[in-house]
């Protein structure tokens, strides 16, 4: 019949009417079907509609699944056809996933990306970017949950490293209950010893630490957000004096768990993760609500006798007769007599009153089939209303349409609401509405006597009254008027229904903004969140209007009696976020243009009155592995650089994966196996790698060696780590040493040895990229004349001046004092020191993971309001530390084996002792979580006009808000009781990102995205003129607030090796001025053809006429060559100015 198919490539390729079948057929083995006989049938009928369709015209594999998905809705085949929706869906999201990807990679195999300064062209580096792209988009689409993932791809925050993300991981009692779906969405509740033959029905375990593992695939758990994939099974038995906690509350079933599984628990008006066993009374659980759909039903029946007593006019059961027959046959004991409550119908049925149907329902158990058959209604009503309703998009935009009222409009009556609204489009649906839902129909409510003119319609009913009114609280007062508790738990796409009819009932459609005004509070808070479930961010502001004059035709004509608040949609993000689920009736044209130019599920706190322990229980416990981390049990909710031990791994020797590698004894072999450790631990990790403490760890080695041997061994060192690669060959390690501060003899040479080698250069003189050489400064060590090691202070200014290193950082300051010269940093500028999961070191520990604010895009949004900007900064700040919270929880799961150097050699604090399968969790504890900002210059330039280096008042708001930021830190700290940091983002990549991403949404704005970058951190801009010292006493006041790094610079013309007083003064003045970490910038450039270095500030060598110039300057703490740096760095070096001595 056919010949050809034309794919989606537009390649013609021979046409099998086999694949359609099979197609056809997985579908329907999705939803329990069996019959490939009925896929053949229905590939016929899909064959007939092509030939009638396309007869003689070549078509594609999208045309004939259309025909499919046509073929399937016509025959009657609804969950089928559904299921092949659905694959069809998640095929063309993986295809976009991957056509996105390969435009990634073949930009890569054009031209290596710049993001990080360090890596090569290489084929090698080519290869680990493209593996860095499928990595960041796996982690975006599959496994990061999509608040974050959104987050990360608005430009709302930056996610750093995110190819290195992690590799994922999240015990209940067999007895206790959960919900589930299956593949085929039918939903059940279980007790956990469901999963036991739900995972020996899969395949054999896998058995890691005495716990068996299976692979689960289709079944879904409800969540904390809502349903989440199981993605394993985790099953063991009570380890030796290991008990099960029943832990009751004041409602609902009690839970029970291992003593080690941690419950998010509210204390103290603050959520925070604890384990069982340390649960206590007065604590709060979590319950979560249901979550409801269009599968979902209301149980109208059971809420109406719940809530007798609020109905006014009483309630009524009819066609009751089913439920006595039922309750005859069903329950010896049964006798049914007319009572007072109770009367026959004229048709022979019953009706009962609530009071009577109550006791009934109180006495016996009364099936779902049997309540189907009943309906309900009041004693002066002849509407009813069925036992369930459907919760339908209609059902849920009547309610809308209702609120916008803002109050229930009940007649003189008493028995009928009016819905006032002029739109005939608007009044037409309404109608449509109330016929789905009620199967009923309207009056029409008219503007005045005459009936010239419509001004609503009323929906007649003493029953709907009741249900609005009494049943869900929808108030009389307009100043208390209340959502409806349901709606606060519905899939976000009945959200935007519900609020279609609230905002097409009284919103305002702006050309910038959408706007929904209530003197209802509670409405307005309730409105805020709903919109924040479907990722809208609004905001909320009071606004008095009590007894302000109403002026008519240029007359006071009253005065108002009420204030209001109002919920405003400002930002295009969330314009477009709005119109994606709200499909306006009103003209919405204006609003959509300007979009378009630029908490999860409710839980309820239950208190805890008892926590017991329960001893004897020896049958199984499980976990389960989840997409969302959590889940839930009788409705309860459950749940990147490092400092190496350079000491340690060189007394005791390593394994880096091919041979034991025994102890040095000379110095040439300690900094031989000091580089490869380097390498061995960046393959490890995703950050820097630093030595903490070399002069100590090294000095070993040298105290019998010559001063020349010893310096042999630190050119070999420096030759080393700008030579070796690691990551398959793409990049040398990001290497960092800190020196200084010892005073023994053998450190001592250690140290003037490194720096004298680091000045010679490389092999023609060229100047050292790495290792970074951070020279620690203290005062009555190395700081003062007389102070033991002032010489090698003396001698790190002098090569700094030549070479830009050493780095110099403060040991005096007011932050660093309390651990004496134990603070190390990395060239990136990462400190690590406090530890409030253990000891306060800075050895065999580092940052685990960091996430950076998009600072400006906040001032940008908050319209110079200040009390804006800090909610808004708020909000993100909230977001920015859940999701470092998820990523450690990803990153806690991995296993010893995952990291086999950082984790199996012991380097990491905690680490010795695991084994291959262990998870690295106890370990990495210890490690640090840091949010970062950037771009504080832009930020006050925002919000005042003037950065903190034009502007004293603006200086003062700077220091205000990176206090913010740190209270938040320090408050997440208490929450998480994890150590959380605050850091002054070294951007490389990032700072063109946040700014592109922002000239393209908010346009050009003078002082703020004028520019291809953002200012780095709080630094003072690149290009605003200011004398050294200035700037130094500027940005000084910020270090103590960044306490996961920092770093400050000043600009120089030259290498001031001329002038060393001027570098020791610019030096000795960061030190006064409370910095931590800082340096010295300058111009080196070193010509390839004659081995002339100085700044050569030509195109071309002026002694040799060489173009070959090597141009290294700094880069976010580390150096680089400028061929390496990206665009918008190079942009900012074209712009960097001196900074006047």
């Amino acid at each position: 019949m056919f010949k050809v198919i034309r794919k989606r490539d537009g390649r013609e390729v021979p046409f099998d009417d086999a694949k359609i079948t099979d197609a056809i057929f997985k579908a329907a083995r999705a939803v329990g079907g069996e019959d490939r006989q009925t896929a053949m049938e229905l590939t016929i009928e899909a064959l007939k509609m092509l030939r009638k369709k396309y007869n003689g015209i070549t078509f594609g594999v999208e045309e004939v699944q259309d025909v499919v998905e046509k073929v399937l809705i016509e025959a009657g085949h609804a969950r089928t056809a559904k299921a092949y929706i659905l694959y069809r869906d998640k095929r063309t999201r993986i295809r976009d996933a991957k056509s996105d990807l390969m435009d990634v990679v073949e930009e890569i195999l054009e031209e290596t990306s710049r993001e990080n300064a360090n890596i090569s062209n290489s084929p090698s580096a080519k290869m680990l970017q493209i593996a860095s792209a499928a990595s960041k988009k796996y982690y975006l689409t599959r496994l990061i949950p999509e608040e974050f993932s959104q987050a990360h791809q608005r430009g709302d925050i930056h996610i750093h490293d995110l190819d290195f993300y992690g590799k994922t991981l999240t015990c209940v009692p067999d007895f206790e209950y959960t919900l589930i779906r299956d593949q085929k969405g039918d939903v059940r509740r279980v007790k956990f010893d469901f999963f036991n033959e739900l995972a020996e029905a899969t395949s054999k375990p896998e058995v890691i630490a005495g716990t068996q593992v299976w692979n689960l695939d289709g079944y879904q758990i409800l969540g904390r957000k809502g349903w989440t994939l199981i993605n394993k099974i985790m099953r063991r038995k009570l380890r030796e004096n290991e008990f099960i906690y029943r832990i009751k509350t004041r409602k609902g079933l009690p839970i029970h768990l291992t003593g080690e599984h941690k419950v998010p628990v509210l204390r103290n008006g603050k959520e925070i993760l604890v384990q069982a066993k340390e649960i206590a009374p007065k604590d709060k659980l979590l319950q979560a609500r249901k979550e409801f759909n269009e599968q979902f039903e209301i149980p109208i029946l059971d809420l109406f006798i719940e809530n007798r007593d609020k109905v006014p006019y009483g309630v009524t059961i009819r066609n009751t007769h089913k439920l006595i027959y039922w309750l005859k046959y069903k329950y010896d004991d049964f006798k049914f007599n007319l009572t007072v409550g109770a009367k026959q119908s004229v048709k022979g049925g019953y009706v009962l009153d609530g009071e009577e149907y109550a006791k009934l329902s109180e006495k016996y158990y009364i099936p779902y089939e049997v309540k189907q058959q009943l309906t309900v209604t009041t004693t002066k009503g002849s509407k009813t209303l069925p036992a369930f309703l459907t919760i339908t998009p209609e059902f849920v935009r009547l309610i809308g349409y209702i609120l916008s009222e803002g109050h229930i409009s009940v007649t003189s009556s008493g028995r009928a609401i009016a819905i006032i609204n002029e739109n005939p489009d608007i009044q037409k649906d309404i109608d449509y509405c109330i016929s789905v839902v009620f199967n009923d129909k309207t009056s029409i409510l008219y503007a005045n006597s005459k009936k010239t003119k419509e001004k609503g319609r009323m929906l007649n009913g003493s029953v709907y009254v009741a249900l609005f009114q009494n049943i869900f609280n929808m108030k009389y007062d307009a100043a208390h008027i209340d959502v409806p508790d349901f709606i606060n738990n519905i899939s976000d796409n009945l959200k935007g229904e519900f609020l279609r009819g609230l905002f097409d009932g009284d919103g305002h459609y702006g050309d910038k903004r959408i706007t929904y005004v209530t003197v209802s509070e509670v409405l307005a808070r309730k409105l805020v969140l709903l919109l924040k479930q479907i990722g809208v961010e609004s905001t909320l502001y009071y606004k008095q209007t009590k007894d302000s004059p109403v002026v008519v035709n240029g007359n006071v004509a009253t005065t108002r009696n009420y204030n209001t608040w109002v919920v405003n949609i400002l930002d295009t993000t969330s314009l477009k976020s709005f119109f994606n689920y709200v499909p306006s009736l009103k003209n919405t044209n204006t609003t959509k243009e300007y979009a378009d130019t630029v908490p999860g599920r409710n839980l309820d706190p239950l208190d805890v009155v008892s926590v017991e322990e329960v001893k004897g229980y020896d049958r199984y416990v499980f976990d389960l592995e989840t997409g969302e981390h959590w889940f839930t049990v009788n409705d309860y909710v459950v749940h990147n650089c490092v400092q190496i031990p350079l000491e340690r791994l060189l007394a005791e020797g390593f394994d880096n994966g091919h041979g034991y590698i025994r102890p040095p004894k000379r110095p040439n072999s300690a900094t031989a196996l000091a580089a490869i450790i380097l390498q061995s631990s960046q393959n490890d990790m995703h950050g820097g790698q630093s030595f903490a403490f070399f002069d100590r760890d090294i000095a070993p080695y040298v105290e019998n060696a010559s001063d020349d041997e010893t310096y042999q061994a630190m050119e070999a060192l420096v030759y080393n780590l700008n030579s070796m690669h690691s990551r398959a060959g793409a990049q040398v390690p990001f290497s960092s040493i800190n020196v200084g501060t010892e005073t023994s003899e053998a450190a001592r040479k250690v140290t003037r040895s490194l720096i004298l080698a680091y000045e010679a250069g490389l092999g023609r003189g060229e100047n050292p990229i790495f290792p970074n050489i951070i020279f620690r400064v203290q005062k009555g060590v190395n700081f003062n004349p007389g102070d033991p090691n002032y010489d090698l202070f003396k001698l790190a200014l002098r090569v700094a001046a030549k070479r830009l290193n050493p780095t110099f950082s403060f040991m005096d300051s007011s932050f660093n004092k309390e651990w004496g010269d134990q603070v190390s940093y990395m060239g990136c500028r990462t400190r690590v020191m406090a530890n409030r999961r253990g000891p306060a070191v800075t050895d065999g520990r580092g940052n685990l993971s960091f996430t950076t604010i998009n600072l400006p895009r906040v001032a940008i949004n908050a319209e110079r309001d200040m009390d804006k900007f800090f909610r808004l900064l708020d909000k993100l700040m909230t977001l920015a530390i859940r999701q470092l919270y998820h990523r450690f929880e990803v990153q806690a799961k991995l296993k010893v084996k995952d990291m086999p150097f950082v984790m199996g050699q012991g380097l990491y604090l905690n680490s010795r002792g695991l084994k291959d399968c262990d998870p690295i969790r106890e370990a990495i504890v210890n490690g640090t979580l840091s949010v970062g900002f950037i771009g504080l210059a832009e930020t006050l330039t925002a919000l005042t006009g003037r950065h903190h280096g034009e502007d004293k008042e603006s200086q003062e708001l700077g220091q205000q808000i990176v206090a913010h930021l740190r209270r938040r830190i320090d408050e997440a700290c208490e929450e998480y009781d994890l150590n959380y940091t605050l850091l002054a983002t070294p951007a490389e990549g990032l700072s063109g990102r946040f700014i592109a991403m922002d000239r393209k949404d908010y346009g050009i704005i003078p002082g703020v995205t004028n520019k291809e970058y953002y200012t780095n951190s709080f630094h003072i801009p690149v290009n605003f003129p200011i004398s050294s010292f200035d700037k130094i006493s500027l940005e000084g006041v910020y270090h103590k607030y960044c306490n996961a790094g920092h770093i400050s610079y000043v600009e120089m013309a030259s290498p001031p090796v001329h002038n060393p007083e001027a570098m020791e003064a610019i030096i000795r003045h960061m030190g006064e001025s409370d910095m931590g970490y800082a340096a010295v910038n300058f111009p080196v450039d070193f010509c390839m053809g004659c081995n002339t270095l100085g700044v050569i500030n030509e195109d071309a060598c002026p002694r040799c006429g060489s173009t070959a110039i090597r141009r290294v300057r700094r880069i976010t703490g580390y150096l680089s060559t400028v061929d390496r740096f990206n665009d918008s760095k190079v942009a900012e070096l074209h712009d960097r100015i001196v900074h006047k001595f």
